[in-house]
């Protein structure tokens, strides 16, 4: 999600979407100077970026070069866009919904942001695109089950306030054998990303409150907007729910037999401990432990 609103914060005033000074005219301003100014806003003012990270970042929304970027790296990875149909959850400005319908996708763009999605709304208009844009809490989608041939969300989780029940919420509305694409940040990492700043693991909010105080920075955003995502809760959530990376299948399905001794004295203890599920979700974990602490958990399969 886009500037960092949280999916079940719906009033979209322009001051919650990076606009820090009245506009009276806002409906006469082309949504790519909207964007602009509002990622500007966001990130110089709430988080205290750079002029020229901030400038980069408004004009890759702009001219959606991350998104282009993002639509052929799902091409090449097999995704066959033309006539899919897309559930984008937390479409912020549109960019990645824009992308999507103009290489023949059925796009479905949810923002509960009522000045992003009317935004988007332009945006699209102006393009000629077909997508549709549905304000919903992402925790309680309006759609019936196994809706979408796949869902995409791209920095939505760690802004919300249950990511456990927006995850059971995409694997509901996805058709098994559909796919999904999520990033978000991890918070076992040594570096906070909105703010870009070194960090320590899960460190308490008083405390990075008084630390961004301490850099300059305004913690309000940390505060407000931020819930702590992390490497081994997400790997829980999603193959709980049923939302299987592809990395993964190989650790889940692999026979007793067939594991190395390595993996075999790791599994077989934790199996009499855990039990057969979590044992093979703490293989899972095992084999990825660089990731542990990593910057970011992405997340690329198959709803099984």
């Amino acid at each position: 999600m886009e500037g960092g609103l949280k999916m079940n914060d719906v009033s979209g005033s322009y001051s919650q979407v990076g606009f820090d000074e009245a506009r009276v005219d806002v409906v006469a301003e082309t949504p790519d100077n909207i964007i602009y100014q509002s990622w500007m806003s966001y990130l110089k003012k709430t988080l205290g970026r750079s002029e020229s990270f901030a400038h980069q970042r408004a004009m890759a929304d702009v001219t959606r070069s991350r998104a282009k970027g993002f639509v052929d790296s799902l091409k090449k990875s097999g995704w066959p866009i033309e006539g899919m149909t897309v559930l984008d959850l937390g479409s912020g400005h549109g960019t990645l919904a824009v992308e999507l319908a103009a290489s023949g996708a059925i796009v479905t763009a949810v923002e509960p942001c009522d000045a992003w999605r009317e935004v988007a709304e332009r945006r699209t208009a102006e393009l000629g695109l077909q997508v549709q844009h549905v304000g919903a809490d992402g925790a309680s989608l309006p759609f019936k089950d196994g809706s979408f041939d796949a869902v995409v969300s791209l920095q939505v989780l760690e802004h919300v306030k249950s990511p456990q029940s927006v995850i059971a919420e995409m694997a509901r509305v996805v058709k098994p054998g559909g796919r999904f694409f999520v990033s978000c940040e991890n918070y076992l990492a040594f570096r906070e990303q909105h703010y870009g700043v070194f960090w320590f693991p899960l460190l308490p909010r008083w405390i990075g409150a008084l630390y961004l105080r301490a850099r300059g920075r305004n913690p309000e955003f940390l505060l407000k907007h931020v819930t702590y995502t992390t490497w081994p809760r997400l790997l829980r959530d999603f193959i709980d729910s049923g939302l299987i990376a592809n990395e993964w299948v190989s650790v889940l399905n692999v026979t007793p037999e067939e594991m190395t001794w390595k993996s075999w004295c790791f599994y077989a203890p934790a199996k009499l401990v855990v039990g057969e599920r979590r044992a093979r979700r703490l293989l899972v974990l095992a084999r990825n432990h660089r990731k542990i602490f990593g910057v970011g958990f992405r997340a690329s399969g198959v709803r099984y």
